[in-house]
């Protein structure tokens, strides 16, 4: 079977030896796996490196067999900018001419968002009668219009979302099956499209292949030095907008009983770095899976300040699916699905928002049951968030799907 793998941005095999495949990728490797011949279609533009991979778009048939296609489609400086969105739609146009020449596939998966570059794999699908999975991550565009642009810029930008609407709902309407990675977005998205038929829409957790390792804290050892005896907080992610920090720089203020391990790089990494760093607040910058999997073994509590928006709170990102492998205790201001998972399994604490006394009962609660946390999560991660078991299913659904079972 001849698939095609859609997406505008994901780090690739060709980026560097230490970069970690995100869903697409790990299910181009599995569909491979299964002996199907898998086209891979991306931006030349690597997202989480701001870098053209190519100056033009460029084939390349990669030695674990998958066919890779660089889409070349300028660049951007901002996440949120014109320029982003101009990359877009030059992906999308250049998909379009690109698809022209090539064999037709049995079947596509297309990540959703982008936009433009899913509404042309879905035109090119209708024209040729190939079924079109639209996997579904974020909800776009609605979330456009609750970032912190003001209110004079949110005006502005109000047209514009509605033009996009009108794709995403169609988008939406006429894929041959939704997926997504939980059924609160996989709803939202059904709703929106006012899809008729849903019998081949399915939600996939986010799942990542962990390989069991020993854990090393020697690297913390000298980070930490002997702030390793105190009560480790750990985080991981891209410092940018999507996470609210305040609280946590509050609370590290009022004394020195816990040690806010903050890994990752991002936008706003210097300037918490020059407002925030001190012998309890550590920024060490971006880590290794190794180094993640011993500092997780240090802590007594893992922070997901996600922003407490509309789309997160319908998503179980996947810091949160790698803490619960991590097994150490979620602290979270954030409502909604991540909130309901860990109070009903027991994976941590929720508190208010703003609340600064709430927290710190949250992470003192942390300390008394970590070894009951470890084994809760290790069966919730293996119950909802096996790696094998999820792609496996999703490999499944697409093989049905090009097997004409529409």
């Amino acid at each position: 079977m001849n698939i095609w793998i859609v997406v505008i941005s994901e780090p690739i095999w060709t980026d560097s030896s230490d970069e970690r495949l995100h869903r697409c990728g790990l299910l181009a490797e599995v569909c491979r796996a299964r002996g199907h011949d898998v086209n891979f279609f991306t931006s030349s533009f690597a997202h989480h490196k701001k870098e053209n991979r190519v100056t033009s778009s460029t084939s390349k048939a990669l030695q674990n067999g998958i066919d890779l296609h660089l889409l070349f489609s300028g660049s951007y400086g901002s996440n949120l900018s014109l320029g982003r969105i101009k990359h877009h739609f030059e992906c999308g146009r250049e998909f379009k001419k690109y698809s022209q020449s090539m064999k037709r596939p049995d079947v596509i998966f297309c990540a959703y968002p982008d936009i433009f570059l899913a509404n042309e794999v879905l035109k090119y699908g209708l024209k040729n009668d190939i079924p079109v999975v639209v996997d579904i991550r974020d909800l776009w565009p609605d979330i456009f219009l609750h970032q912190n642009v003001g209110f004079v810029k949110r005006l502005a930008l109000a047209p514009f979302v509605s033009s996009l609407n009108i794709l995403a709902r169609n988008i939406y309407k006429n894929a041959t099956a939704l997926t997504s990675i939980t059924p609160s977005i996989l709803n939202w998205a059904q709703r929106k499209g006012q899809r008729k038929i849903v019998k081949h829409d399915a939600f996939f957790s986010l799942a990542y292949p962990m390989k069991e390792k020993e854990v090393n804290t020697a690297f913390w050892e000298e980070v930490l030095g002997e702030r390793i005896t105190s009560k480790v907080v750990c985080f991981f992610g891209n410092l940018g907008q999507q996470f609210e920090f305040d609280d946590v720089f509050e609370l590290s203020k009022q004394g020195d009983e816990y040690t806010f391990v903050i890994c990752g790089s991002g936008d706003r990494l210097d300037e918490y770095q020059k407002r925030y760093a001190s012998d309890s607040v550590i920024f060490p910058g971006w880590v290794d899976h190794d180094q993640i999997l011993g500092l997780m073994h240090l802590s007594i509590a893992a922070l997901a300040p996600y922003k407490n928006s509309f789309d997160f709170q319908m998503s179980i990102p996947n810091k949160i699916v790698e803490y619960i492998y991590g097994g150490v205790p979620i602290v979270t201001h954030l409502d909604g699905d991540v909130k309901q998972l860990i109070e009903k399994e027991s994976l941590g604490f929720h508190y208010r928002q703003g609340h600064i006394a709430e927290l710190a009962n949250a992470l003192a609660a942390c300390t008394e049951d970590i070894e009951g946390v470890k084994l809760r999560a290790k069966k919730v991660y293996n119950t909802l968030f096996d790696f094998d078991k999820t792609y496996s299913e999703l490999a499944v659904k697409l093989e049905l799907l090009g097997n004409g079972n529409v």
